[in-house]
């Protein structure tokens, strides 16, 4: 009985978005919350803390070769309240980061490293971004289609 059932929302998941396809602009799909999109991330520094946005939400800045936040993002610090910590927002401010970084990663040792390697990347420019039904329960979710997604330049 589950399985039927699973079946039943799988296809009824698959009829709702019927509509959309490869074809399908980005608004249009970003504007249909019968969908989810799989996309990369980009890492801002945001002061004490970093900030991860979706690359669907950045732009790039040519001249300084940079990823931007689209718009402005809210910033939140942590505060001591006393017997606790707590978010408190902090105003919003779009945020700015090299396009390239790097990461380093232990290549010898077990308990503690004894030797790293620097990797360098570059976010890319254009990738492509899975679209996925989006039911309530993740494991249900189905892959309807990839479609290729490029940076906008920043204005």
């Amino acid at each position: 009985m589950k399985t039927i059932a699973l079946i039943a929302s799988l296809v009824l998941s698959s009829v709702a978005v019927a509509g959309l396809n490869p074809s399908s602009s980005w608004e249009e799909i970003k504007a249909d919350f019968s969908v989810k999109e799989t996309a990369a991330q980009v890492t801002f520094n945001a002061g004490q803390y970093s900030q991860i946005v979706s690359i669907m939400d950045v732009c790039y800045e040519a001249s300084t070769n940079s990823m931007k936040t689209a718009k402005a993002v809210m910033q939140y610090d942590r505060v001591d309240n006393g017997d606790r910590e707590i978010w408190v927002e902090l105003g919003k401010k779009q945020l700015s980061t090299s396009r390239a970084y790097s990461k380093e990663y232990c290549v010898s040792g077990q308990e503690s490293c004894h030797e790293w390697e620097t990797v360098n990347y570059e976010y890319p420019l254009s990738t492509m971004i899975t679209v996925s039904t989006n039911p309530s329960n993740s494991r249900n979710s189905v892959v309807l289609f990839s479609k290729s997604f490029d940076v906008p330049n920043c204005k």
